[in-house]
């Protein structure tokens, strides 16, 4: 038994010698990016979402376009949490800079409130590669819920190039992507949709 258990041992140990770290995930979260503070506005409260993706973009893993045609998964960057989720929370957040405003809330909060300033986002494409460009293809709705001609609907195709390394960029010009939509829909709510 011993002679065997001799035999059997050096060959396990050379597997064991051929297995490569399994590498731990990478999460990423979109930021806000900063801005000087605003004038206050008084516009009430403004509800943020629902942020509806694609399919394809809803999954942890995140996603880059390698040509029209063609997308991969990244191995370990994933999101920190949904992109839904993270669109949403992200577009918040900035947008309360932008207004100056404390009454900016994730839908389904204040959901019975009916003078409300309420946005909806349908993201059509949020793309790009390392070292190349971000897209971010979004239509949106803006309206109030006591004045239903108060209301607006556009649809963005905005781009950046990635300025950082890796999907560190990335993620950075998803974010900085994101911040101009905010400022593009701030600028609308203090244009007179009020």
């Amino acid at each position: 038994m011993k002679h065997r258990l001799a035999f059997a041992l050096p060959p396990m140990l050379l597997l064991g010698a051929c297995v490569t770290p399994v590498e731990k995930p990478v999460y990423y979260t979109l930021s806000v990016q900063a801005q000087p503070s605003a004038t206050p506005t008084d516009l009430g409260p403004l509800i943020v979402g629902p942020v509806q993706v694609p399919q394809m973009l809803d999954r942890p893993r995140i996603v880059m376009r390698l040509n029209p045609q063609r997308v991969t998964f990244s191995d370990h960057a994933q999101w920190a949490g949904s992109l839904e989720e993270e669109i949403q929370g992200a577009l918040a957040n900035n947008l309360a800079l932008r207004l100056g405003s404390e009454q900016v809330s994730l839908h389904p909060r204040l959901a019975q409130t009916p003078d409300a300033w309420r946005l909806r986002v349908q993201v059509l494409d949020l793309s790009g590669a390392p070292g190349d460009s971000a897209r971010l293809h979004a239509s949106w709705v803006l309206f109030n819920e006591s004045a239903r001609d108060r209301k607006t609907t556009q649809t963005e195709d905005l781009s950046r190039p990635v300025s950082g390394p890796g999907v560190d960029g990335l993620v950075g010009a998803y974010s900085a992507l994101v911040a101009e939509l905010a400022e593009i829909i701030a600028a609308q709510l203090r244009a007179g949709l009020r």
